[in-house]
C-alpha cells in the first residue's frame, strides 16, 4: 500500500503506472484538519512542540496533510475515513489524465467531523512517550 498526499512531479507517472499494489490519495484531506494546541501543554521540550512552536503555529495550529497521510498510512481508514475506489490519476496540479480511471488507486475522504479528527490527532501528538 502507499498512501500518497500529492503527486506534482510528471516523472512521478511511472512510479504511479508501475507501483505494485493499492494507492491511496489523501489529496486534500489534512486541509481542514487543524493540530498543535493540544501540545502547548506538553513539556517544552517536547521535540513536537518545539517544531509547531518554531514554525509559529503552536498555539494556532496547522492543516495536517502529513499527519492524516501517515495516520491512514499505520492505522488504515477506520471510523475517520472513507475510502472511494478508483479515480484519475494525478500527475500535477495542473494535469490529470482524466482519459482513463486508475481502479488500484482510490481517493480518500474524511467521515467524521473535522473538529474530531483534529481532537484524535492531536490527542495522539500529545501523548507522552512510552516508558
Amino acid at each position: 500500500l502507499m498512501v500518497n498526499m500529492c503527486n506534482t512531479q510528471p516523472a512521478d507517472r511511472y512510479i504511479l503506472d508501475h507501483w505494485p499494489s493499492k494507492i491511496l490519495w489523501t489529496t486534500d484531506v489534512g486541509s481542514f484538519i487543524g493540530t498543535g494546541p493540544s501540545l502547548i501543554p506538553t513539556p517544552e521540550n517536547n521535540p513536537v512542540r518545539m517544531c509547531y512552536d518554531l514554525f509559529g503555529v503552536l498555539h494556532n495550529g496547522r492543516q495536517s496533510w502529513d499527519l492524516t497521510a501517515a495516520w491512514l498510512a499505520v492505522r488504515g481508514p477506520g471510523d475517520v475515513f472513507d475510502v472511494i475506489a478508483g479515480r484519475p490519476q494525478y500527475i500535477s496540479d495542473i494535469t490529470h489524465d482524466t482519459a482513463k480511471d486508475h481502479p488500484n488507486e482510490s481517493v480518500v475522504t474524511i467521515r467524521m467531523p473535522f473538529d474530531q479528527v483534529s481532537k484524535l490527532i492531536g490527542t495522539e501528538l500529545a501523548r507522552p512517550p512510552k516508558k
